[in-house]
């Protein structure tokens, strides 16, 4: 028996769907077998196929699941209408929780039903009687929907499911003024959050979810294993606090450890310093703004970045100004140059510039002349109205080729993989690095195409999506020399995106490569500025 700490995942979905990835499982056999290998030890589970066919139908698929295996648990899929059309009528409900079933979830935009609570007032009082939770999914347009239900009715515990990191600015508020209310790990990777709504809001008010199997169902584990709350706050996120709302008893230790000795590492909340772990994919905000315009972002200077790579043992980062993504203008690239002169064994620089400004690229260029850190240029062509291939970035990439240099592009689609294609062969010195490779299994593929052409492209994983089996993919069909670990932080918690390479099923070689040595080996190929002095 092993000693890692013990996790429920209230995220996870079994059964078909209409439109199906191959490289997606969906039986159950996978889900315990995946589960196991990454010590999570009992699941939530919802019917994929209650959304697209018959919620009676899926039903029936998750009960048979979990009566045959002790580790999960069912959350029925139910509209409030359910008494005029499911077999049993008004009984339907109360019957599949008394044999087991430990919630109620719904998706009042696939079952076509409303949320309002005069329609909702049949299951909660179910619910209610038996102290079970009702799980609703957040989106921007459906939180004051939610708000409603929370207001009608107090006594309720609601679990507010997927709601992103981006939409904080919806959810804080109401975890202030609703007790009730919990939400999960899945979408939510803001930058520490798991501290920040321990601080402000209890750590009884999360649960961990990953969204299984569409995401790494480790993927999230870093979120607590690495934060600064106690060891028994840790363990309500974990597990505990689903153990309260589901009515479990605490799930069982696996027998046998599966992992190998970095994703033991990461499991134990270690730094992984043992081994080569370098971030391609960073911004910095300046210490006096803090925050930003879009999300909330929490920690986000230079030396909150340094503090946080130290937990997590990442040696180097390359980052751009998140306020050079933007209006542009020689201030980003000054807040990029005090952090690297601050921390230069640690930190590089991506230059940036909006060529809407006249000589802005011309001052992206005199910052790369600045020092040897600065090794990369943060086109963000899609928020400036430009593309990659227009001839205003011409001097920067000849500059770039000069010097081998990289840019980061933010990438995931066709249309920006045409432009990539339409110059990567121009510079061949420079090394076009494909941001969010990995969003979806589409947008891998479309750029493992072009890097197929291209020896000078190169793919980086990092995203909210976290897909299951990306990473895998990409090193199959390109080798693991040529697939990057990045973070995109402090937007995004860097832990997530990390367990994204570390818990994928590849070699230790080819892990090693992902995680860090690839980009030391571009690191080292750079050349020093043209003019300027080391």
């Amino acid at each position: 028996m092993n000693n890692f700490r013990l996790y429920i995942d209230c995220g996870v979905k079994l059964g078909r769907t209409a439109k199906r990835e191959p490289l997606v499982p969906y039986d159950a056999a996978e889900l315990m077998r995946e589960m196991e290998r990454v010590a999570i030890h009992a699941a939530m589970v919802e019917s994929a196929s209650a959304t697209n066919y018959s919620y009676v139908r899926g039903n029936v698929e998750v009960a048979e699941a979990c009566a045959t295996n002790q580790r999960l648990f069912q959350l029925v899929t139910c509209p409030p209408t359910y008494k005029w059309e499911a077999p049993q009528g008004l009984a339907y409900l109360p019957k599949l929780l008394d044999s087991g079933a430990r919630g109620v979830i719904m998706r009042p935009t696939n079952l076509n039903h409303d949320m309002d609570p005069f329609d909702l007032e049949l299951i909660v009082n179910i619910l209610t009687e038996r102290g079970l939770p009702l799980v609703l999914f957040g989106a921007d347009e459906e939180y004051p929907k939610i708000r409603r239900v929370l207001e009608a009715f107090p006594e309720l515990n609601v679990l507010v499911m997927d709601g992103r990191w981006g939409s904080l600015r919806h959810l804080f508020p109401m975890l202030e003024k609703f007790p009730n209310m919990h939400i999960d790990t899945c979408c939510n990777q803001a930058n520490d959050i798991i501290d920040i709504v321990a601080k402000n809001f209890g750590a009884n008010r999360v649960v961990y979810s990953s969204g299984y199997p569409g995401r790494v169902m480790s993927g999230l584990k870093p979120q607590i294993e690495y934060s600064a709350i106690s060891e028994a706050d840790k363990d309500l996120v974990a597990h505990g606090n689903a153990c309260r709302l589901f009515k479990l008893d605490a799930p069982k230790s696996y027998d046998t450890c599966q992992m190998d000795e970095v994703e033991i590492a990461m499991t134990l909340g270690k730094p992984l310093s043992d081994w080569v772990v370098n971030d391609v994919h960073g911004h910095v905000v300046d210490e006096d703004e803090i925050t930003t315009a879009g999300v909330m972002m929490f920690n986000s200077c230079a030396n909150s970045i340094v503090k946080k790579m130290d937990a997590l043992g990442i040696g180097k980062i390359v980052f751009s100004a998140w306020e050079g993504l933007f209006g542009g203008g020689p201030r980003p690239n000054e807040t990029v140059w005090c952090a690297i002169q601050n921390h230069p064994d640690r930190i590089y620089g991506y230059a940036t510039a909006n060529p809407n400004y006249k000589d802005d690229i011309a001052i992206a260029i005199s910052y790369l002349e600045k020092h040897k850190n600065f090794v990369g240029l943060k086109p963000y062509c899609q928020m400036q109205g430009r593309k990659f291939n227009d001839p205003v970035y011409k001097p920067w990439y000849e500059y770039a080729n000069k010097r081998r240099l990289f840019v980061l592009v933010h990438s995931g689609d066709q249309e920006t993989a045409n432009q990539i294609d339409d110059i990567a062969a121009t510079y061949p010195e420079t090394t076009f690095m494909m941001a969010h490779s990995a969003i979806s299994f589409e947008s891998a593929r479309i750029n493992v195409a072009l890097a197929k052409k291209h020896p000078n492209v190169m793919l980086e994983i990092t995203f909210t999506s976290m897909t299951r089996g990306a990473v895998e993919y990409m090193v199959r069909e390109m080798g693991s020399e040529r697939v990057f670990f990045g973070t995109d932080q402090p937007m995004r918690d860097p832990g997530p995106q990390l367990a994204w390479a570390v818990y994928a099923e590849l070699s230790m070689e080819d892990k090693l490569n992902v995680l860090g040595r690839n980009m030391e080996k571009l690191l080292a190929r750079t050349l020093p500025p043209l003019g300027g002095k080391l």
